[in-house]
């Protein structure tokens, strides 16, 4: 996919989502292709860190870090809670 870019997008697991969906964007056909989904309980809120190398997302166990890969694949690093509360909202700073 020389002329596109991966995307991520978060969606709630309750009823039927499946988590961080990874995709390959296409902007001159304005297309999206699913590549693959990484299973995350509720990540609404997604946030890249400023090099591109680590996503960042909500999710029902307070927050998650995930590695990004070359090829634009997840893996995830490690997850950290909110003192028992659901985040609403992820920023990422330098």
């Amino acid at each position: 996919m020389a002329a596109g870019y991966v995307a991520y997008a978060g969606s709630f697991t309750k009823g039927g989502g499946g988590g961080i969906y990874v995709l390959d964007a296409d902007p001159a056909e304005a297309s999206f292709q699913l590549r693959s989904v990484c299973p995350t309980e509720n990540p609404i809120f997604l946030a890249p860190s400023a090099d591109g190398r680590f996503l960042y997302s909500t999710c029902d166990e307070g927050t998650a870090a995930f590695a990004i890969a070359e090829d634009g694949s997840l893996s995830l690093l490690n997850k950290a809670g909110v003192n028992g509360l659901r985040p609403s909202y992820l920023a990422v700073t330098r």
